[in-house]
């Protein structure tokens, strides 16, 4: 069977506690509301819109389930979305003079934030290069190249398995990165990389995070308790919704329309701000989940 064929990405279902606040946040990296009358609803100039969605349940302790957790379990989940930048170290002195912390880095090459809810951004530079003397601010931030976003992290469990359905169910067919899994995954560090390839020059990556440590929670953000805060789904934009639904049904996959969530946990009151938009969800073998959309 055919793969539903991802064009780029559209956006992403972000879950927060406190929506003006995640508002004010992002503003400072580059995301303004699409409509100015609508709260929760964002855009940056690359044109990744981001769905900012209530959370009903407070992360324990402001820890970020898939990151944080004391005795050191890695759940799968969409754990950060990255954003390419002209400059890491520019970036970095503007986030900071924003009173953003820096949370993390990747030697010289990205440095990673938190958002009021402990979600992780990344901003980076892949090339090593750095455009000197540059003045970042929010608009320039804003100016994401690729569609607005360089990848999302998506932890899971069977690297191999994972590789093949997102090939195979979405065309995720080139592998930029791969390399020989060690036993223990905690010590997978670096991503298996995979991209779309259908030559239009929009390609998209995903990074398959290779660090899980612990299934039993099935999806970590939707539990019976309520929603946690986090990226709860990543959306791609497909030429003909018809045709993409009829190709994941050819590949055994189930698909959902927007009014049958519930069935992913995924309470359809917190998508009331997507409108009559065409589109379908679906879960990967860790039950992250994605929607397409026309």
């Amino acid at each position: 069977p055919m793969a539903a064929r991802v064009l780029r990405f559209a956006h992403l279902g972000v879950a927060v506690t406190n929506v003006p606040a995640a508002e004010a946040f992002y503003a400072k990296v580059g995301f303004r509301r699409l409509y100015p009358y609508r709260p929760g609803v964002l855009v940056n100039e690359g044109g990744l819109e981001l769905h900012l969605m209530e959370a009903t349940q407070p992360a324990p302790d402001n820890k970020n389930l898939l990151m944080d957790m004391a005795d050191g379990e890695k759940f799968p989940g969409i754990n950060h979305m990255s954003f390419g930048v002209r400059s890491v170290s520019s970036t970095r002195e503007y986030l900071e003079s924003e009173g953003i912390a820096i949370s993390g880095t990747r030697g010289a090459l990205s440095v990673f934030v938190r958002d009021p809810d402990m979600t992780v951004l990344e901003f980076e530079r892949n090339d090593g290069g750095n455009e000197e003397g540059l003045k970042v601010t929010a608009d320039v931030l804003s100016a994401v190249p690729r569609g607005g976003i360089d990848h999302v992290g998506i932890r899971v469990s069977n690297p191999d398995a994972a590789l093949e359905w997102y090939a195979k169910t979405l065309g995720f067919s080139q592998v930029v990165m791969k390399y020989e899994l060690n036993a223990d995954p905690l010590k997978n560090q670096p991503p298996w990389i995979v991209r779309t390839s259908h030559g239009k020059g929009e390609e998209c990556d995903i990074n398959l995070i290779l660090n899980c440590t612990n299934t039993s929670r099935g999806n970590a953000l939707l539990t019976k308790e309520g929603v946690f805060p986090g990226i709860l789904f990543a959306a791609f934009r497909v030429e003909d919704i018809a045709d993409a639904s009829t190709a994941l049904r050819a590949n055994g996959v189930e698909v959902v329309e927007n009014d049958g969530l519930g069935t992913f946990g995924l309470p359809p009151e917190l998508l009331q701000t997507l409108g009559d938009t065409k589109s379908v969800f679906l879960r990967d073998p860790d039950l992250n989940i994605i929607r397409l959309i026309e």
